[in-house]
């Protein structure tokens, strides 16, 4: 994701971050699991998810600059690979004012265990945020981006400020021009 004044901060929840081999093909197993699946049932099991496995596990320092922008009237935004089933809960929380994410296919409120979009990863989230703007006439002139991926380094290119969110340790993909977070 993303926000910040007429700007866009980026914000991902920590335990995405670390794709794995086969990341991918479980994902897309994953998702097609869920056919079938009515939409009460799988908007119950995105707050659970979000309450049990994102919210304890949100970095503090990042919530708080993220409370700032909001309250210095900067424009929230999140692009992120997840899902909107339970990031749209995050949204909701912390009043955030733009989401493109993965949103599931649904017809007649039955999960057709598919997206509705394309997998909003990697350099795709650079087309699926232009689209969005567009749509939404947003003027992003000012983007700060915040990542703790180096998969984001395409939709960082176009980030006035650039600010890494580091578990630990510095993270080797995090050059000149980067603010970093480090978080315990």
């Amino acid at each position: 994701g993303f926000l910040l004044k007429n700007r866009i901060f980026k914000l991902f929840s920590y335990i995405l971050s670390k794709v794995k081999p086969g990341f991918y093909l479980y994902k897309r197993w994953l998702i097609s699991s869920t056919k079938g699946l009515k939409l009460e049932t799988m908007q119950q099991r995105g707050k659970e998810y979000y309450n049990t496995v994102v919210k304890p596990r949100l970095i503090k320092d990042v919530i708080n600059e993220l409370q700032q922008c909001k309250a210095e009237g900067m424009k929230i935004g999140i692009i992120s690979a997840g899902c909107n089933l339970y990031i749209d809960v995050f949204a909701e929380q912390f009043a955030v004012d733009y989401v493109v994410t993965n949103n599931f296919a649904f017809d007649k409120g039955v999960c057709k265990g598919m997206l509705a979009n394309e997998d909003c990863c990697r350099s795709h989230k650079l087309t699926m945020w232009a689209e969005y703007k567009n749509e939404h006439d947003i003027n992003g002139e000012e983007i700060v981006g915040y990542s703790d991926s180096s998969t984001d380094i395409p939709m960082l290119s176009i980030c006035k400020e650039k600010v890494a969110i580091s578990h630990r340790t510095h993270q080797l993909w995090v050059t000149k021009g980067y603010r970093e977070i480090i978080w315990k």
